[in-house]
Formats: C-alpha cells, structure tokens, sequence
C-alpha cells in the first residue's frame, strides 16, 4: 500500500481533503481525531495527564481543545508541556497504523498537522500538501473560527512558514479559491497517486 501524509496549516482545509480522499476509496487516519479521542476518554492517560496539568480546561466532555488553545497560543511553555503529553502517544499511534496499512492494497493517507514541524516525513512515502496564501488564510481563520487578527496570526506562527513546506512537499493541493476548484485539485493529486501504486 502507498502511505502518504496529507499536512496544511491551521483552517487550510486538510480535514475536508481527507474526507474527500476518503471517498475516493482511501484509507485514511486523523491524528486530529486521535487527540479528539483521547481528549474524550477520561480513562485515558494523556487525559489524566492534561486534566491535571490545566484542570481549567475540562468540561462536562472530557477536555475542552477550545479551553486549551486559549491557554497554549499565548503560553509557549504551556504549549511545549501539552505537547510533551500529547505528540509521543499520537506519533506512537501514527506508526502502528502505518505499519498495519503497508500490509494492505490501495493508497492510505493519514492527515498529520504538524507532519514537517515533527519531522515525520520519512514515515510516508510521499507528503501532500493543502496549501492556502498567509492573507487568505488569516480571513478564513477570523472568518470562520472568529478569531481577532492577532491571533490568527500567532497560530499560525506555531507551523514552519508555508513556502518552506511547499519546498519540501511531494504534492500541492491549492485551496485558494471555490470548492469545485479545490475538488478538482483533490482528484489530480489522487489520479497521480493512482498511477504511481499501479
């Protein structure tokens, strides 16, 4: 099976790329749904751990991520002990499906946020990139997750620079315009992956 890592950056559109992909017959994985599930079962370690570590971050749900991104974007420290909890247990999760996936026909995609952050390109056979310009990509943030400029800003100071990343990617699907555009820049990079796992 072709394993490939499908990255962007926050509100980039990665999440509704992998639906789609998945669609289309792949098999795919969210490390976003990954921390969703731990951040929902309070039996689970790394939610023992965060409740215990920002018990102001809880609710009736398990651990609130909206809670907690309001204490991680403006504190690094915070953010670097989250992550220290959270990123070993996802990256370990990561490669178990990956290895499982290789023994498997067809192409699987896992949507990894912080793929090149971590340098976890090596795991995949090929990267994908959602790729939005910064200005664009700050309305949407503001836009949609009402957010002040300022902090669309500072989130997105948390991932590499975006011309660093299209350097490095295999694939670029451009999310700049409408959806049927973003679609049709979903089925290129599918089709071309097809044809490399004939």
């Amino acid at each position: 099976m072709l394993v490939c890592g499908l990255t962007g950056n926050f509100s980039s559109g990665k999440t509704l790329a992998l639906g789609i992909l998945k669609d289309k017959g792949a098999d795919v994985l969210s490390c976003d749904e990954l921390v969703h599930s731990y951040y929902r079962d309070t039996n689970s370690e790394v939610f023992k751990k965060v409740a215990a570590l920002f018990p102001d971050a809880t609710d009736a749900f398990g651990i609130s991520r909206v809670k907690l991104a309001g204490r991680v974007i403006a504190n690094k420290t915070d953010r670097l002990k989250l992550e220290s909890i959270v990123h070993p247990r996802v990256i370990a999760d990561l490669k178990k499906w990956i290895k499982a996936a290789r023994g498997k026909k067809g192409i699987a995609i896992a949507e990894v946020p912080l793929l090149f952050e971590k340098n976890l390109a090596d795991l995949f056979d090929y990267t994908i990139l959602v790729y939005v310009k910064r200005q664009q990509l700050i309305s949407r943030i503001v836009k949609q997750k009402r957010f002040s400029k300022s902090q669309a800003e500072k989130m997105l100071s948390l991932f590499l620079p975006i011309r660093k990343k299209i350097r490095e990617a295999d694939f670029l699907i451009d999310n700049n315009s409408n959806l049927k555009i973003f679609r049709k820049n979903i089925d290129c990079v599918f089709n071309s992956l097809n044809k490399i796992n004939i």
